[in-house]
């Protein structure tokens, strides 16, 4: 696992929260936490464990980053991740078990901004699909939602565009034109 942001002082809040977790003996797994700016995608973590799968909230808010994002994403899930290539090797694996993705939760706070994150991803090499869930599960995440300390700028997403789900918030798949594992 490892967690990235482009902010320093992003960076060392979430080494710190590692640490503290990691200290109580409650993560499963290793997790490393790195600086990962998107203009300048160099990052010895990601080079030596490529993406099986990338989490991403929040990423889609500034159009200047847009074309940077996609370009990272793109780079990254071309790569075979190590869940992707166990897969391979085994002939019982599903295709979508082998191929690695995106899952991005976006607030749609600007239909600009995400009419522009939606063309440049038209014209990668990446397919997007959006993901729709149940109005029970959007009302764990109303639960949830109201926590957030930008609480009043998601609801005000809300309405931005005549599909939006509940709280303005939109999950998307993201995912290569092709396998990587298929060569």
């Amino acid at each position: 696992l490892t967690l990235t942001d482009g902010m320093p002082l992003v960076v060392s809040n979430l080494q710190h929260n590692v640490d503290a977790t990691s200290s109580l003996e409650a993560l499963a797994i290793p997790c490393e936490v790195s600086l990962l700016n998107w203009t300048e995608p160099s990052c010895p973590v990601l080079e030596e464990h490529p993406a099986d799968v990338i989490i991403g909230t929040d990423v889609v808010y500034d159009l200047t980053a847009i074309d940077p994002l996609v370009s990272l994403l793109e780079t990254l899930l071309n790569k075979r991740g190590s869940t992707s290539a166990a897969a391979s090797s085994s002939s019982s694996s599903s295709p979508r078990s082998r191929d690695p993705c995106a899952i991005l939760a976006i607030a749609h706070r600007s239909a600009a901004t995400i009419e522009a994150f939606k063309k440049a991803l038209g014209a990668s090499t990446l397919i997007l699909e959006e993901l729709r869930f149940s109005e029970e599960t959007w009302e764990q995440v109303r639960t949830w939602t109201c926590l957030a300390q930008d609480y009043n700028s998601l609801i005000a997403g809300v309405g931005v565009d005549d599909d939006s789900p509940p709280l303005g918030v939109h999950i998307y798949l993201i995912s290569p034109t092709h396998s990587p594992t298929s060569g």
